[in-house]
């Protein structure tokens, strides 16, 4: 590792203008070192051609309250540092920002085309608009007379979602009630047991019931799906999510967040 470190030490900075992605800039701290880490969803190296694949950018800081207010996501900067091949990634070990909220031609062209909607319709359901970040496509519908987000990954064979999402949201006071007693079993007694304050009364199973709500379905197979429930700050704030098959089959759901 350290051999590996010097020998970068040794290469040449080359200059890299590219576009961050809808992340963001992330901080992060590992014991007593700090990091800043972004990603490139495309990248120009040297005046080169355009690269439309990712590389993170990674740099060791002073701190937390280091100051990234103008590297904002889908913007485009230069800066310098040095390209490395890891086995599933490029990564850039920047040296320093050269300039923010650049403008170039070919990275504009690029960055149009990302940040134009993609949508699909599903007949019978409506129309699923891709989120850039998750990749998967969603859609607002309705749940027993509430709106919930549905959505599927960009994988999925869409005739197959139409026909088991369709058989979901037709069926959904029965999903309910399922989804209700696997909450109920597995999660009311780790509420009463275990999750409650000196001062906190004991809940029953139709409180649990009423106040766990449904937000989201999202299919990440033709079959599998992952439903997400609000806690109503029964368990603090986290989210409950079950994983599910159009089988009926439910898994014991777990707490997120």
């Amino acid at each position: 590792m350290i051999s590996k470190f010097k020998a970068l030490l040794k290469k040449k900075n080359d200059t890299f203008i590219g576009i961050i992605d809808e992340d963001g800039v992330g901080l992060s701290q590992f014991e007593d070192e700090c990091s800043m880490t972004f990603s490139f969803i495309a990248y120009i190296k040297n005046n080169g051609e355009v690269q439309e694949k990712e590389a993170v950018v990674h740099k060791i800081i002073p701190s937390l309250e280091y100051n990234v207010e103008d590297l904002e996501p889908l913007s485009i900067v230069k800066l310098t540092g040095i390209e490395e091949d890891l086995e599933f990634q490029k990564r850039i070990h920047l040296e320093s920002i050269i300039k923010t909220d650049v403008s170039n031609d070919l990275l504009n062209e690029v960055l149009k085309k990302r940040t134009t909607e993609i949508s699909i319709e599903i007949f019978d359901i409506g129309v699923f608009i891709k989120d850039r970040i998750s990749n998967n496509f969603e859609s607002q519908v309705s749940w027993n007379g509430k709106n919930i987000s549905l959505s599927f990954s960009e994988d999925v064979d869409q005739e197959e979602f139409r026909k088991n999402a369709k058989d979901l949201l037709d069926n959904s006071k029965e999903w309910s009630s399922k989804f209700s007693n696997k909450i109920s079993e597995i999660l009311l007694p780790i509420k009463n047991e275990t999750w409650r304050e000196e001062d906190e009364d004991i809940i029953s199973e139709d409180e649990i019931v009423r106040r766990i709500q449904l937000t989201s379905i999202t299919f990440y197979s033709s079959e599998e799906f992952e439903a997400w429930f609000s806690d109503d700050n029964i368990f603090y704030g986290h989210f409950v999510n079950v994983d599910g098959n159009i089988n009926g089959t439910l898994q014991n759901p777990s707490l997120s967040g």
